[in-house]
């Protein structure tokens, strides 16, 4: 991995010809590469983060107050994480699990028309494998 590294000179030297990609929390980084020359910022997250306070998600205050700050170009680019019907299925197929476990969804037992064996263990609750 050092091999292949970019060091913070290089980086310094010819920003445009690098792509960091980071999380919230990572906004002093954009911060130490500030310079005359504006830097693009993609934000790709849930536009609603950006309300939230950093007890909440850490580095949100920073990053929202990139959209209006001169020397930020802040875009927006809409990314989804939410797999497609056709998507689960494959998945659930390429895996062959004895069971499958919907987690973060609103729609769980929609699972069942997706995969011939689910569970639906209650929050809290212990649930063995």
């Amino acid at each position: 991995m050092y091999k292949h590294r970019v060091t913070k000179e290089e980086l310094q030297l010819k920003p445009t010809d690098y792509l960091f990609l980071g999380k919230m929390s990572h906004f002093r980084i954009i911060d130490l590469y500030r310079s005359e020359n504006p830097i693009n910022v993609i934000y790709s997250q849930w536009l609603g983060y950006l309300r939230c306070s950093d007890d909440e998600y850490y580095g949100t205050e920073a990053m929202a107050a990139y959209q209006n700050d001169p020397q930020i170009n802040f875009a927006y680019a809409h990314t989804s994480g939410h797999a497609t019907v056709a998507d689960l299925r494959l998945f659930a197929g390429a895996l062959s699990p004895k069971v499958l476990v919907p987690v973060h969804t609103e729609s769980a037992k929609e699972f069942a028309k997706l995969y011939p064996k689910v569970a639906y263990p209650c929050d809290g609750m212990s649930f063995d494998i």
